[in-house]
């Protein structure tokens, strides 16, 4: 999954991050998997479990991120 911040920044030229989580999917109920991954992405910040992909030195800054990203 991406995620951008700020939400929604698809402007070039803003300053912006990316970030990019792994969720892993099992062969166990799709259902009972969805509601799971809701609640983990909603509970808190969905970044706490990100790695930086990209975006811009000055957004990391002001964010407080280090730059540059650890690439996956």
């Amino acid at each position: 999954m991406v995620l951008t911040c700020p939400r929604g920044a698809t402007d070039t030229d803003r300053h912006w991050l990316q970030f990019g989580l792994t969720i892993e999917i099992s062969a166990g109920d799709p259902s009972e998997q969805a509601e799971q991954i809701a609640a983990g992405l909603t509970a808190g910040d969905p970044r706490a479990g990100a790695r930086l992909w990209g975006g811009t030195r000055e957004a990391a800054e002001q964010y407080g991120y280090p730059w540059p990203p650890n690439h996956p």
